[in-house]
């Protein structure tokens, strides 16, 4: 009989329940936003998307924002979707740095703020010196396939981590055909690179889109913006 106490108590928890979940277990939705995108981000109006986005999401929705340049990130909002301006203070874009490196900055980003179980939109060019040096370009371009984006530790860490932390990656590259200075066969490399670490951990990789507007109500349509 000593036994019936702990049955009667299990049985009160089934029958109960796990407990609603309040506000506060909501994760946010986060945003890892290149800095240095500008002139792609511009052709694709990524600001009007941005504005109309924080529209469509629930009210309270809790959102953050970071942006990343070079090695480093800041974050420039964190709150309810429904009390977010577009764009925030300290939202500013410029034009493309080489020394930039976006993977290894989310992959940092990822580790430093332990993020688990959340959804992270990425929007990036894919463009590094760091990640370009890894090319043979004489080869390359002679059509010798000397570039595999495994070879990038930061790609294979970042898939590694996103697996192991249950992170949904939603991949917005913004770099396009038109793209000044960006030799096509670079341009395929930024691309491979992109697929890689983006489907590779199990997230959404979208490139070629017209507007941001656009892929962000693909995005909704499909409940992919789920924190």
């Amino acid at each position: 009989m000593r036994h019936v106490p702990l049955l009667c108590l299990l049985l009160m928890v089934a029958v109960a329940g796990p407990a609603p979940r309040t506000q506060n277990d909501t994760r946010p939705l986060v945003f890892f936003i290149q800095q240095d995108i500008r002139p792609d981000a511009d052709r694709l109006l990524l600001n009007d998307g941005m504005q109309e986005l924080m529209g469509r999401l629930p009210a309270d929705l809790p959102v953050r924002i970071y942006l990343t340049t070079r090695n480093e990130y800041t974050r420039i909002h964190a709150g309810p979707a429904g009390q977010l301006v577009w764009p925030p203070t300290g939202f500013t874009l410029t034009v493309t740095s080489p020394a930039t490196t976006p993977y290894r900055n989310l992959l940092s980003f990822l580790a430093s703020e332990e993020l688990a179980g959340h959804t992270v939109v990425f929007i990036t060019n894919g463009r590094s010196a760091d990640l370009f040096s890894l090319v043979d370009t004489e080869g390359f371009i002679q059509g010798a396939d000397s570039f595999s984006p495994s070879r990038y530790p930061p790609l294979h860490e970042l898939v590694r981590h996103c697996k192991e932390h249950r992170i949904s990656l939603v991949g917005l590259l913004v770099t396009t055909g038109a793209s000044p200075r960006l030799q096509p066969d670079l341009l395929r490399v930024v691309n491979d690179a992109f697929n890689y670490g983006v489907n590779g951990s199990g997230g959404w990789a979208y490139s070629n889109f017209s507007t941001f507007t656009s892929v962000f109500n693909s995005l909704l349509k499909k409940g992919r913006l789920q924190p």
